[in-house]
């Protein structure tokens, strides 16, 4: 009988995390942001509120926490997990959307039944805009995919990565702890590699 474990802990192997199989391309998020204006009843929350995950990364709980307050420029607070605060910057799109909401749809629903309210994103009686309902904006905007409010933070990453963005950036942005976590958006997508034998190799 042997008194210790002859096997290392770090031999073990780990389980290796990927990517959720539905984050739109590029093309594809652009369709769903364009497609808001069509077909939702609050078209500048909604378009809004895609845009800003999609800028910058961030979580559902995140958003259901944002204040009107929490604008600080071109600039966001955000508090994410563990009440961990970080500054999250604001693509132009995103902010252009943001303002353009909090100045007519939230204004007019704010004014009208709850003018003491901070939420960044409210319902349609003016109050903080419930966590459920996040998920279904997605649902209503995605047409027939299976794209979710998550998939836009993961697209977020992976197609900054694809432009050129560090690794470290991207985990600055999406709040992670450990390079680690963020090292998933690394992976490379098999069309990508196709593509990049066909451009690069001397025989592709």
């Amino acid at each position: 009988y042997l008194l210790v474990n002859p096997w290392p802990e770090e031999w073990k192997p780990r389980r290796l995390a990927h990517l959720p199989r539905h984050v739109p391309s590029e093309k594809g998020a652009v369709k769903i942001l364009e497609r808001v204006a069509e077909e939702s009843r609050c078209p500048l929350r909604d378009r809004a509120l895609l845009e800003l995950c999609y800028s910058s990364g961030l979580r559902r709980g995140e958003l259901w926490r944002l204040s009107v307050s929490d604008i600080r420029g071109d600039f966001l607070r955000v508090l994410g997990k563990g009440n961990k605060e970080r500054l999250v910057p604001l693509g132009g799109k995103a902010k252009a959307a943001l303002w353009q909401y909090i100045r007519t749809e939230r204004q007019r629903k704010v004014d009208r039944f709850n003018p003491a309210e901070e939420a960044l994103f409210v319902s349609w009686n003016g109050g903080r805009l419930g966590l459920a309902s996040y998920s279904y904006v997605v649902s209503r905007h995605r047409g027939g995919s299976k794209i979710t409010l998550h998939s836009f933070r993961h697209a977020c990453a992976t197609h900054m990565l694809k432009n050129g963005a560090s690794i470290r950036v991207i985990q600055k942005l999406l709040g992670h702890r450990r390079l680690s976590t963020t090292q998933i958006y690394t992976q490379v997508d098999t069309m990508d590699l196709r593509r990049v034998l066909e451009n690069h190799h001397p025989r592709g």
